[in-house]
């Protein structure tokens, strides 16, 4: 059975003794298209936060046909990080889910984690869906979800629709099911 609970609002992840919530080996992507302003923060963000949440990780860049610096920058970071830092590249803008899906099928470890590439998640917040991950339950999907969506009024309505829709005929019971966390 699948499980798929929402991560505690809670300040830090821990696990049941108090020590900050930790896993062997997580991969952890975002999808990248024309975020030539936002990788290397992202990625240097990555590696500071994520030493701190798995013994062992690595962060993959999924560069989905970006027209601008993305891939430049991509390639730069992960020469500058062998081992730690790839990117994954498509030639053209192929779309969201097949940059997720790129993401996926690079990723070297069974934990993956993933955001945007437009930084509107902070990879600590991971933190707290590996707590949630790591609680006696053990649920196989842990989703985050977005306390205060910055999105115009027809788009929360639009994401309304679609969590109703997806409740109703899928039996999804996930907050924020659009949310990239």
């Amino acid at each position: 059975m699948t499980a798929v609970a929402p991560a505690p609002e809670t300040e830090t992840a821990t696990d049941p003794t108090g020590a900050p919530a930790r896993v062997p080996r997580l991969s952890y992507f975002f999808p990248a298209h024309n975020e030539e302003a936002n990788v290397a923060g992202l990625v240097e963000e990555a590696l500071e936060v994520l030493p701190t949440l798995a013994d062992t990780f690595e962060v993959i860049i999924v560069n989905d046909g970006s027209r601008d610096r993305t891939q430049v920058i991509a390639d730069e970071l992960t020469a500058a990080n062998p081992g730690i830092v790839r990117a994954v590249h498509h030639p053209v803008n192929r779309g969201y889910g097949a940059a997720l899906r790129s993401g996926f099928g690079a990723a070297h470890y069974e934990l993956v984690a993933f955001t945007d590439g437009d930084r509107q998640f902070h990879v600590a917040d991971l933190g707290r869906l590996i707590a949630r991950h790591a609680a006696p339950d053990r649920p196989d999907i842990v989703a985050g979800f977005r306390i205060k969506r910055a999105d115009p009024l027809i788009r929360t309505i639009y994401a309304r629709a679609y969590r109703l829709a997806n409740r109703i005929f899928f039996g999804l019971r996930v907050t924020d099911v659009d949310c990239a966390c």
